[in-house]
């Protein structure tokens, strides 16, 4: 499967050489499969990206900043575009095609195309925010390959002959599942911003063609982008996303950070209205102290490679002091 991924040699992408990776790894075959579409996706997004981005967000704090990475699968992008106009999906999709980033089937007819980012309608309903989807074959994770064409209103019994012949071809069809990319629009991080090389989860066993290499977000600026969200107001329906800001803010306050930047990026969101003030941040911060010290991160997903001997309510207590005492330097 995997007939859109370009990062990785083919003949390293069967199903028994992952289920080897998975278990060098101990992971979950679907985590590895995921980190497959995800990096290859970065790599196709960063290429063909139709106006300059910026990488940010958690799979850039995980992959970039972090000790202990977590998982983080949606691509966080900032671009001075200023419109969704001006990052033209017709022109990122003519990149993909050009660098033949994407696959195209023929079923009895219809011509399955695969790779090319779209909009996400679902979630693209804020000016500033552009969400693209891009979906992709893989043995097993997400929706099965019926299951996908019937979502674009497809009638998969028009199909059956088609699909039979390809199961037999394939000794079993694909499953379809999305890379998610959000684009923040009109975004400038002047001065805010390095050249990276972003590796893979998997590089210790299954290593790309090539590394990821980008523009991204400096350290200081996560950093304050993490604590700005960290002190909004903790419900059951975010304390997920909480306990992953938490997490990491902690892994970049490990970093050596340049105070002038953090009052830089502080300073541009208190002016956006997408920070609060100091004050008020510090105590947001500590009174959430008690649920995200009773919260269970051993359970989630997104930290699996965490390992189970590592001490949560330590963690929490640190990582919450620390977050004060660089506040208190702004």
């Amino acid at each position: 499967m995997f007939w859109e991924v370009r990062l990785w040699r083919t003949e390293s992408l069967t199903l028994g050489n992952l289920r080897r990776v998975a278990a060098g790894l101990r992971l979950p075959i679907d985590v590895v499969q995921r980190e497959i579409i995800f990096y290859d996706s970065l790599n196709a997004l960063v290429e063909c990206a139709p106006a300059r981005v910026v990488l940010k967000g958690g799979s850039l704090i995980s992959r970039v900043y972090s000790r202990i990475p977590r998982f983080s699968w949606d691509i966080d992008l900032a671009s001075p575009a200023s419109r969704k106009k001006s990052f033209n999906l017709e022109r990122l999709a003519s990149g993909l095609r050009r660098k033949k980033r994407f696959s195209r089937t023929r079923l009895d007819g219809f011509e399955l195309i695969l790779g090319l980012f779209e909009r996400d309608k679902e979630k693209d309903v804020f000016l500033d925010l552009y969400s693209l989807r891009r979906p992709m074959a893989t043995y097993s994770v997400g929706a099965a390959l019926p299951v996908f064409l019937r979502s674009r209103n497809l009638r998969t019994r028009d199909l059956d002959g088609a699909l039979l012949r390809l199961r037999r071809r394939l000794e079993g069809l694909p499953a379809v599942d999305y890379v998610r990319a959000t684009i923040s629009l009109g975004e400038e991080m002047r001065g805010g911003t390095r050249e990276v090389r972003v590796p893979s989860i998997l590089s210790r066993l299954l290593r790309p063609v090539r590394t990821v290499t980008c523009r991204a977000e400096c350290q200081e600026f996560c950093l304050i982008d993490k604590l700005a969200r960290m002190s909004q107001p903790l419900t059951r329906f975010n304390l997920r996303d909480q306990m992953c800001d938490l997490y990491d803010a902690g892994q970049i306050m490990r970093l050596e950070l340049n105070a002038d930047q953090l009052r830089r990026r502080y300073d541009s969101l208190f002016r956006k209205h997408a920070a609060p003030p100091i004050s008020a941040m510090q105590e947001s911060i500590t009174t959430k102290s008690p649920i995200l010290r009773g919260a269970d991160f051993s359970s989630r997903r997104e930290f699996l490679m965490v390992p189970s001997s590592f001490n949560w309510k330590n963690y929490v207590d640190r990582t919450l002091a620390e977050a004060s005492a660089v506040l208190e330097q702004i």
